[in-house]
């Protein structure tokens, strides 16, 4: 490897932990220090924020892992969000009983 490859690889290594930051801190803001992330490669930070989340995962790729437990979790969220849409006022049945 010369230095550009070595430097590119750096700079994937940085992204991916990047992108699963950005992905916990709508789950876990503030999960992990500058000092404790900086030292952590992307396989460890996703074990340790599987483990934060309480998810019992034993694989090799616990980056996937953490990426389709958050999908799940994120696709739950949109739809109790959808569920909770509200008929305008008076016009459902419990408007009525609680206006009578």
């Amino acid at each position: 490897m010369n230095n550009s490859e070595i430097l590119q690889a750096m700079r994937r290594a940085e992204a991916r932990k990047q992108r699963i930051m950005q992905r916990l801190g709508r789950h876990l803001p503030f999960a992990f220090d500058g000092d404790e992330l900086a030292a952590m490669s992307a396989k460890q930070l996703a074990r340790k924020a599987l483990e934060k989340l309480g998810v019992k995962c034993d694989t090799d790729d616990p980056v996937r892992a953490l990426f389709l437990f958050l999908d799940g979790r994120e696709a739950g969220d949109r739809l109790r969000a959808q569920g909770m849409d509200a008929a305008p006022r008076g016009e459902s049945f419990i408007d009525g009983y609680l206006d009578s």
